[in-house]
């Protein structure tokens, strides 16, 4: 699988198929048994990992939580660096001395975000982020991402069950089959940015939805036959 420099790529696959052991191997926290993982001539490793977890610690402040990873790195802390991904998120300043208690479940998403871009990743990988939540917030943060992602130009490889998800944020959407986890097809999302909420009803987003689909039945089927 090759990854285009500051492309957008969306994994989807049945549970136990490896994406988020993808993930992890990009992420350098698991070593590969076999392969390797290489990286653009040139490029650093500069990577964030966004769980499906918020994964915040409870006694710091929205704040702090986004200034961890710039102490942990030793990095001299800035307070216009940390301001800048959390306006970028879209979080105002009535939130940032709040803890993490005392905010939405999309709140605690978005700091998440902003924690994982603090250090101005070249490589962002999410896995499965906005999982837990409803329908609306979800949508709305799907939006927020492609923003995000347009104005930061990482390269992001993004972890889904959601065949709609897929597609509205993918360049590129991965399918994967199990026993051994593998990727089959990558299909090329041709819809043009950016992408804005009316795009959902479109027929060819529709279309793109119906054909992703049913490329992951047929190869599930396939497996199963197998």
């Amino acid at each position: 699988m090759d990854i285009p420099s500051g492309g957008f790529l969306t994994l989807l696959g049945p549970s136990g198929c490896g994406k988020s052991t993808i993930l992890r191997l990009i992420a350098g926290l698991t070593s590969p048994s076999n392969g390797k993982i290489q990286f653009g001539e040139g490029a650093t490793t500069n990577r964030s990992f966004v769980f499906q977890d918020p994964t915040l610690l409870p006694w710091r402040t929205v704040w702090q939580n986004v200034e961890l990873p710039l102490t942990l790195r030793n990095n001299s802390t800035s307070d216009g660096q940390i301001e800048n991904v959390l306006k970028l998120v879209a979080l105002d300043s009535a939130h940032w001395e709040k803890y993490p208690r005392e905010l939405s479940g999309g709140m605690r998403m978005r700091v998440s975000i902003a924690r994982a871009l603090v250090t101005n990743p070249q490589v962002l990988l999410l896995d499965e982020p906005f999982a837990a939540l409803d329908e609306l917030r979800r949508q709305q943060l799907n939006e927020d991402l492609l923003e995000i992602w347009a104005e930061q130009k990482c390269t992001t490889v993004f972890v889904t069950h959601n065949v709609g998800e897929a597609v509205f944020l993918g360049q590129h959407v991965a399918i994967m089959q199990s026993s051994p986890g593998r990727i089959v097809e990558t299909i090329p999302i041709p819809l043009q940015h950016p992408r804005i909420a009316a795009i959902r009803t479109q027929q060819e987003f529709t279309a793109l939805v119906s054909h992703v689909s049913s490329q992951l039945c047929r190869h599930q089927a396939d497996e199963v036959m197998a």
